[in-house]
């Protein structure tokens, strides 16, 4: 009894498994193509089969490239960018189609496999963020002067059960349709963050964009791709952010319902 009591107490205690990560908000947008609405970041998987001996491994990738790209620029069309526009209509106005269409060509092989049958099948990825740094910079605002740092470090923004449409730049309202956030970062920080990221819940890794210490909100209801907050958030919000640098500098975190997508 005595030597069981000992063991007892020298044995590890049991540690609980740790839960899976909570995974990014994904939407299909079809021909083999998913939109990462936290990543902001579109990505396909395209493949190639070896004809005959001839058929080189190099060949044969570029084969699979040459389907990966054109999949990637279609669905980019389909983007939502702001409540007006997709990226298929800023690409109609002539001032972005020269940018928007040269950027369209920075994707990037992430992953790639191959099978023994000759077959090559790759991932490709293509950054939203970077085909849209003409637009975003355009809609930037002047950095404000430093003031005093707010307590809060940034926003999330509950939204579930609103069936929210996910949008790259979509603007924090009131009641009466005046604009919070209006979704344009800062000059200095339009190169480098995203106006706002989309989670599926509040336990997701990537709300650490909005820091250690984010004020927290309630959407209250939709108006598009824009989100409308209650008239008692708004008071708190304009208490928290107002005359800070806080939110054009990318610490805006929506959290939304992936069961919509």
């Amino acid at each position: 009894m005595i030597l069981w009591m000992i063991a007892s107490a020298l044995a590890e205690p049991e540690v609980a498994p740790e839960a899976p990560p909570v995974p990014d908000l994904v939407e299909s947008f079809g021909g083999g193509v998913t939109m990462n609405w936290t990543k902001m970041s579109l990505r396909v998987t395209a493949s190639a089969e070896g004809r005959g001996v001839n058929s080189s491994q190099k060949t044969v990738e570029q084969q699979a490239r040459l389907s990966a790209e054109p999949a990637l620029a279609a669905a980019m069309m389909k983007v939502q960018v702001d409540a007006q526009n997709t990226c298929g209509d800023l690409l109609e106005e002539p001032s972005y189609q020269g940018p928007l269409q040269a950027r369209l060509a920075r994707w990037s092989v992430v992953e790639t496999r191959y099978f023994s049958s000759g077959r090559i099948e790759i991932d490709g990825e293509l950054p939203v963020r970077e085909v849209l740094i003409p637009w975003t910079i355009e809609h930037a605002q002047a950095s404000p002067p430093v003031g005093q740092k707010p307590e809060t470090t940034g926003v999330v923004v509950d939204a579930r059960g609103l069936g929210v449409s996910p949008a790259f730049s979509p603007k924090l309202l009131t009641e009466k349709g005046e604009v919070l956030y209006d979704g344009a970062l800062w000059v200095d920080t339009a190169n480098s963050r995203l106006p706002v990221i989309y989670v599926p819940a509040p336990t997701h890794a990537d709300v650490a964009r909005a820091g250690e210490h984010p004020s927290l909100f309630k959407a209250a209801q939709t108006r598009g791709v824009d989100l409308v907050l209650s008239e008692a958030d708004v008071r708190r919000f304009r208490e928290d952010f107002g005359g800070t640098r806080l939110l054009g500098e990318g610490t805006v975190v929506l959290v939304v319902d992936a069961e919509n997508l």
